[in-house]
């Protein structure tokens, strides 16, 4: 499915078979290829335990920041405070 139907529609496949699929890689100009050892490399989030709280805390206090309902530089520290606590846990 991910090498084909989902693939011909434009959708990004998620599967390591489809990346290395060399017909799904001829259609994107071979990005899929040039870049897996990168992803497969790459820490997409931190992986401490507190992380997810962090993240969810750190969602509402973005959405304030971009709602206006504190300055940036407040939400700057705030979101510094909620990661710093995030490692406590």
């Amino acid at each position: 499915m991910q090498r084909g139907l989902y693939t011909d529609n434009n959708g990004q496949p998620g599967n390591a078979f489809a990346w290395a699929d060399p017909r799904v890689n001829a259609r994107f100009g071979k990005a899929y290829h040039q870049t897996r050892m990168s992803h497969e490399a790459a820490w997409l989030r931190p992986r401490h335990k507190g992380y997810m709280g962090f993240q969810e805390a750190a969602s509402h206090i973005i959405l304030d920041a971009l709602t206006g309902k504190c300055m940036h530089e407040v939400a700057l520290d705030a979101l510094q405070s909620r990661f710093t606590e995030s490692f406590d846990g």
